[in-house]
């Protein structure tokens, strides 16, 4: 079983909670994703947007980001996997990053 390198995990969370992202203004946050996405060793001809900001009636910055991945699995035969997630901050959440840096140091 794979494990999780949790320290890495929270300073991801915490860098892409740091990036103002609601709902209809995910650019900035999409090109964060796709740079950690790219550090990481994803090939950027793999990462793209779709175009579903055009088909919508609300305005909105940016599509929906994909990640193309090749693979079959070890033996070949396995069928390929899709992660998906949601780019958007829900309002509640705009600015957590910063508040919840000052809050974790007030504590020190």
């Amino acid at each position: 079983m794979p494990t999780v390198d949790t320290r890495a995990a929270v300073q991801r969370l915490m860098r892409f909670l740091a990036i103002e992202g609601v709902t209809g203004q995910e650019a900035a946050i999409g090109r964060d994703i796709a740079a950690c996405l790219e550090e990481i060793g994803v090939p950027a001809r793999a990462i793209r947007l779709d175009d579903a900001n055009t088909r919508i009636p609300l305005p909105t910055q940016t599509g929906n980001l994909i990640v193309d991945l090749p693979g079959r699995g070890a033996l070949h035969n396995q069928p390929r996997l899709m992660f998906m997630t949601h780019m958007d901050t829900v309002p509640l959440c705009a600015g957590a990053g910063r508040r919840f840096r000052a809050a974790k140091s007030s504590t020190r």
